[in-house]
């Protein structure tokens, strides 16, 4: 496979990802797509009991559930690793949900 740099139209050989990677609890990982994936806050949740992370505060802060991540991501002024990190450990604790828009 090669990727090809359309503003400089450099070529480079790209290797796929490696597949069959189990996170804990013998699940593949969710695939997250920060362009169609629009976050929203489960339901009944007690903010005066959630003890997070700045950076988890502020993406969640910018979670309006039209949005999708990216934006969220961008509004909250994180960068793409962290802003997985931070969804993941969101989607984790069952804080998040995501929906694809369409």
């Amino acid at each position: 496979m090669v990727l090809v740099d359309l503003i400089t139209s450099d070529a480079y050989d790209a290797t796929p990802a490696e597949t069959g990677v189990v996170e804990r609890g013998g699940a593949p990982p969710l695939q997250l797509n920060f362009m169609t994936d629009v976050p929203r806050v489960a339901g009944n949740l007690d903010f005066d009991d959630l003890s997070l992370s700045a950076a988890q505060w502020k993406l969640l802060a910018k979670v309006d559930g039209s949005s999708t991540l990216e934006e969220a991501r961008l509004l909250a002024g994180l960068s793409a690793e962290d802003a997985e990190r931070v969804v993941r450990s969101l989607l984790d604790a069952g804080i998040l949900e995501l929906h694809r828009r369409r």
